[in-house]
């Protein structure tokens, strides 16, 4: 299967959610130059707020690109992109696959916001996969996509609090279902004061 992903990650906190840092964030690419040459692989692109936007880049093989690749009758079939069942808002309803013909790229974005283990610390996530069904020029992801889907979703929503007193060794994970929420007690070392703050 003649196919590049080309698959961006970026991530930050609540420090780049408004002010200069903001600014950074949105300035951050969500399309790159590809190294030349590449053919039938994955071009992962990851930028984190920690190390100010800059970008950090692998090429691996397209065993595991984050969303199913199917080739059918000339046609290359694309699946959603995996979605992680740790993270809001809930994805119960997914787009469709979409198809492209040789020649043709997709671009699917989908965002995230993750709640810390240990102190509840909120954080986001937005993953862009530019994909093409053929062979690759370097710039092919800078101009306009065949496809596009976007899956954003609004991220902010005001937290409540309640004090959960928990052993020393145990964390409360919290999994999101709909509106409401679940619990399970697991080992861990986060807490060692014993009492966790935990957004709802």
């Amino acid at each position: 299967m003649d196919a590049v992903v080309q698959r961006v990650r970026t991530s930050w906190t609540k420090k780049s959610r408004g002010g200069p840092e903001a600014a950074l964030r949105n300035a951050a690419p969500t399309v790159f130059l590809l190294p030349p040459g590449l053919s039938s692989a994955l071009h992962e692109v990851a930028m984190r707020e920690s190390d100010s936007f800059e970008p950090h880049m692998q090429v691996r093989d397209l065993s595991a690109p984050g969303t199913i690749l199917r080739e059918v009758d000339g046609v290359l079939r694309v699946d959603p992109p995996e979605a992680t069942m740790f993270a809001m808002p809930r994805r119960n309803r997914r787009p469709p696959a979409v198809r492209l013909a040789p020649g043709q790229w997709l671009q699917w974005q989908i965002n995230y916001r993750f709640v810390g283990r240990c102190d509840g610390a909120w954080s986001y996530q937005l993953e862009t996969f530019n994909i093409l069904f053929g062979s690759a020029a370097p710039d092919a992801f800078l101009g306009t996509p065949t496809r596009r889907v976007d899956e954003r979703a609004a991220l902010r929503r005001t937290p409540q609090y309640r004090n959960v007193i928990a052993a020393p060794t145990t964390r409360i994970l919290f999994l999101y279902i709909g509106s409401h929420f679940r619990s399970r007690v697991a080992s861990s070392r986060c807490s060692t004061s014993g009492r966790l703050f935990i957004k709802q």
